[in-house]
Protein backbone atom coordinates (compact mmCIF):
# COMPACT_ATOMS: atom_id res chain seq x y z
CA UNK A 1 0.00 0.00 0.00
CA UNK A 2 3.01 2.04 1.27
CA UNK A 3 4.44 1.52 -2.53
CA UNK A 4 1.41 2.91 -4.10
CA UNK A 5 1.08 5.66 -2.40
CA UNK A 6 4.44 6.58 -3.78
CA UNK A 7 3.68 5.93 -6.98
CA UNK A 8 0.91 8.21 -6.99
CA UNK A 9 2.92 10.86 -5.05
CA UNK A 10 5.72 10.52 -7.37
CA UNK A 11 3.04 11.16 -10.25
CA UNK A 12 1.58 14.17 -8.71
CA UNK A 13 5.16 15.62 -8.72
CA UNK A 14 5.67 15.32 -11.77
CA UNK A 15 2.65 16.93 -12.82
CA UNK A 16 3.06 20.16 -11.13
CA UNK A 17 6.46 19.94 -12.08
CA UNK A 18 5.44 20.35 -15.94
CA UNK A 19 2.97 23.22 -14.82
CA UNK A 20 5.31 24.86 -13.34
CA UNK A 21 7.78 24.38 -16.57
CA UNK A 22 5.22 25.32 -18.62
CA UNK A 23 4.16 28.77 -16.54
CA UNK A 24 8.07 29.69 -16.22
CA UNK A 25 8.21 29.25 -20.30
CA UNK A 26 5.14 30.90 -21.12
CA UNK A 27 4.47 33.21 -18.47
CA UNK A 28 0.87 31.65 -18.22
CA UNK A 29 -1.90 32.08 -20.82
CA UNK A 30 -4.58 34.75 -20.17
CA UNK A 31 -8.50 34.74 -20.93
CA UNK A 32 -9.02 35.03 -24.77
CA UNK A 33 -9.58 38.68 -25.32
CA UNK A 34 -11.83 40.57 -27.50
CA UNK A 35 -11.01 40.67 -31.49
CA UNK A 36 -9.73 43.71 -32.62
CA UNK A 37 -11.69 46.88 -33.16
CA UNK A 38 -13.96 45.19 -29.74
CA UNK A 39 -13.98 46.58 -26.73
CA UNK A 40 -14.54 44.36 -23.46
CA UNK A 41 -16.69 44.77 -20.14
CA UNK A 42 -16.41 42.21 -18.16
CA UNK A 43 -17.11 38.69 -20.00
CA UNK A 44 -18.51 40.67 -23.00
CA UNK A 45 -17.49 42.33 -26.12
CA UNK A 46 -18.78 45.17 -28.03
CA UNK A 47 -18.17 46.70 -31.33
CA UNK A 48 -19.21 50.26 -31.77
CA UNK A 49 -19.71 50.82 -36.10
CA UNK A 50 -18.68 54.12 -37.16
CA UNK A 51 -20.81 53.53 -40.74
CA UNK A 52 -24.12 53.98 -40.46
CA UNK A 53 -27.31 51.06 -41.67
CA UNK A 54 -31.15 49.63 -41.74
CA UNK A 55 -31.76 47.78 -38.59
CA UNK A 56 -31.42 44.83 -40.71
CA UNK A 57 -28.53 45.85 -42.32
CA UNK A 58 -26.87 46.47 -38.68
CA UNK A 59 -28.24 42.62 -37.68
CA UNK A 60 -26.70 41.33 -40.59
CA UNK A 61 -23.52 42.88 -40.04
CA UNK A 62 -23.40 41.75 -36.39
CA UNK A 63 -24.67 37.78 -37.40
CA UNK A 64 -21.97 37.68 -40.18
CA UNK A 65 -19.49 38.79 -37.20
CA UNK A 66 -20.81 35.68 -35.23
CA UNK A 67 -22.39 38.34 -32.36
CA UNK A 68 -25.44 39.79 -32.67
CA UNK A 69 -27.00 43.38 -31.96
CA UNK A 70 -26.60 44.69 -28.26
CA UNK A 71 -29.28 43.25 -25.92
CA UNK A 72 -29.65 43.86 -21.90
CA UNK A 73 -29.81 41.36 -19.53
CA UNK A 74 -29.02 42.79 -16.73
CA UNK A 75 -28.82 46.39 -14.39
CA UNK A 76 -25.34 46.58 -14.28
CA UNK A 77 -24.48 46.01 -17.79
CA UNK A 78 -27.49 48.84 -18.56
CA UNK A 79 -25.82 51.36 -16.28
CA UNK A 80 -22.07 50.10 -17.46
CA UNK A 81 -23.41 51.20 -21.35
CA UNK A 82 -25.01 54.38 -19.97
CA UNK A 83 -21.58 55.13 -18.74
CA UNK A 84 -19.84 54.29 -22.32
CA UNK A 85 -22.75 56.55 -24.33
CA UNK A 86 -22.23 59.23 -21.82
CA UNK A 87 -18.56 59.40 -22.72
CA UNK A 88 -19.17 59.49 -26.39
CA UNK A 89 -21.81 62.23 -26.16
CA UNK A 90 -19.14 64.30 -24.40
CA UNK A 91 -16.50 63.08 -26.92
CA UNK A 92 -18.29 63.35 -30.42
CA UNK A 93 -21.24 66.22 -30.24
CA UNK A 94 -24.06 64.34 -27.89
CA UNK A 95 -25.54 62.98 -31.24
CA UNK A 96 -24.83 59.97 -31.33
CA UNK A 97 -27.59 57.21 -31.63
CA UNK A 98 -27.20 53.82 -32.23
CA UNK A 99 -28.93 50.29 -33.21
CA UNK A 100 -29.61 47.30 -30.70
CA UNK A 101 -31.31 44.45 -30.95
CA UNK A 102 -34.71 45.50 -29.80
CA UNK A 103 -37.55 45.26 -31.96
CA UNK A 104 -41.13 44.27 -32.12
CA UNK A 105 -41.70 43.23 -35.69
CA UNK A 106 -42.84 39.77 -35.11
CA UNK A 107 -45.98 41.57 -32.99
CA UNK A 108 -46.84 45.13 -32.24
CA UNK A 109 -46.11 46.30 -28.91
CA UNK A 110 -44.36 42.83 -27.85
CA UNK A 111 -40.78 43.96 -28.06
CA UNK A 112 -38.20 41.02 -27.69
CA UNK A 113 -34.18 40.73 -28.73
CA UNK A 114 -32.76 40.00 -31.80
CA UNK A 115 -30.50 37.44 -30.01
CA UNK A 116 -33.25 35.83 -28.63
CA UNK A 117 -32.80 36.46 -25.05
CA UNK A 118 -35.94 37.42 -23.36
CA UNK A 119 -37.04 40.86 -23.17
CA UNK A 120 -37.14 41.76 -19.00
CA UNK A 121 -40.04 44.61 -18.90
CA UNK A 122 -38.50 46.27 -15.56
CA UNK A 123 -34.60 46.87 -17.18
CA UNK A 124 -36.61 48.78 -20.09
CA UNK A 125 -34.72 52.68 -20.13
CA UNK A 126 -37.64 54.20 -22.38
CA UNK A 127 -37.39 57.93 -22.94
CA UNK A 128 -40.27 59.51 -21.86
CA UNK A 129 -43.18 58.85 -24.12
CA UNK A 130 -41.45 55.80 -25.89
CA UNK A 131 -42.58 53.74 -27.38
CA UNK A 132 -45.23 55.52 -29.52
CA UNK A 133 -44.76 53.38 -33.05
CA UNK A 134 -44.88 56.76 -34.62
CA UNK A 135 -44.51 56.05 -38.67
CA UNK A 136 -44.35 52.58 -37.87
CA UNK A 137 -41.21 52.01 -35.92
CA UNK A 138 -40.56 48.60 -35.16
CA UNK A 139 -36.96 48.48 -33.91
CA UNK A 140 -34.94 50.07 -31.00
CA UNK A 141 -32.25 52.40 -30.90
CA UNK A 142 -30.02 53.79 -28.29
CA UNK A 143 -30.23 57.48 -28.35
CA UNK A 144 -26.65 59.57 -26.86
CA UNK A 145 -28.04 62.73 -26.35
CA UNK A 146 -30.29 61.17 -24.07
CA UNK A 147 -27.80 59.18 -21.92
CA UNK A 148 -28.88 56.22 -23.25
CA UNK A 149 -32.42 56.13 -23.12
CA UNK A 150 -34.12 53.87 -25.66
CA UNK A 151 -36.59 54.93 -28.53
CA UNK A 152 -38.75 53.12 -31.15
CA UNK A 153 -37.96 54.09 -34.64
CA UNK A 154 -38.58 52.82 -38.16
CA UNK A 155 -36.19 50.05 -39.00
CA UNK A 156 -35.46 51.39 -42.43
CA UNK A 157 -33.67 54.49 -40.80
CA UNK A 158 -29.58 54.47 -41.02
CA UNK A 159 -28.08 54.27 -37.39
CA UNK A 160 -24.80 53.50 -36.26
CA UNK A 161 -24.94 49.93 -34.41
CA UNK A 162 -23.69 47.99 -31.79
CA UNK A 163 -22.68 44.28 -31.66
CA UNK A 164 -22.16 42.04 -28.56
CA UNK A 165 -21.10 38.48 -27.87
CA UNK A 166 -20.26 37.01 -25.55
CA UNK A 167 -16.20 36.96 -24.10
CA UNK A 168 -14.69 33.20 -24.62
CA UNK A 169 -13.22 33.51 -21.58
CA UNK A 170 -15.77 31.74 -19.61
CA UNK A 171 -15.46 28.36 -21.95
CA UNK A 172 -11.98 27.40 -21.22
CA UNK A 173 -10.31 25.58 -19.34
CA UNK A 174 -10.51 26.93 -15.67
CA UNK A 175 -7.46 27.00 -13.22
CA UNK A 176 -7.12 23.49 -11.61
CA UNK A 177 -7.40 25.17 -7.75
CA UNK A 178 -8.81 22.22 -6.66
CA UNK A 179 -5.80 19.99 -7.73
CA UNK A 180 -3.20 22.31 -7.10
CA UNK A 181 -4.30 24.96 -4.14
CA UNK A 182 -1.48 26.74 -4.32
CA UNK A 183 -1.57 28.46 -8.09
CA UNK A 184 -3.03 31.58 -8.65
CA UNK A 185 -6.60 31.57 -9.69
CA UNK A 186 -5.86 33.82 -12.43
CA UNK A 187 -3.83 31.71 -14.71
CA UNK A 188 -5.23 29.02 -17.06
CA UNK A 189 -3.07 26.16 -18.43
CA UNK A 190 -2.91 23.73 -21.39
CA UNK A 191 -1.64 20.32 -20.21
CA UNK A 192 -1.28 17.71 -23.26
CA UNK A 193 0.23 14.59 -21.43
CA UNK A 194 -0.63 11.34 -21.23
CA UNK A 195 -1.89 9.00 -18.06
CA UNK A 196 -0.74 5.85 -17.97
CA UNK A 197 -3.24 3.57 -16.20
CA UNK A 198 -1.71 1.94 -13.42
CA UNK A 199 -3.18 -1.34 -11.48
CA UNK A 200 -2.72 -1.25 -8.35
CA UNK A 201 -2.76 -4.48 -6.10
CA UNK A 202 -3.62 -4.38 -2.37
CA UNK A 203 -1.24 -5.53 -0.71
Amino acid sequence: MISNFRNLKKIYLYIVSFLLIFKSAFGGLTHSQCREGWREYEDKCYFFSNDTKSWEEANAYCIEHTSHLMSIQDIHERVRMQTQVRLWVRTQIGTEIFWIGLNDKIVEGVWEWSDGKPFIEYLSYWMSGQPDNWNDEDCGELVGESFGQWNDENCNSKRKYICKYINGKETWMQPLSGLFPFMSTGTNFIVLFIIQTIECKEM
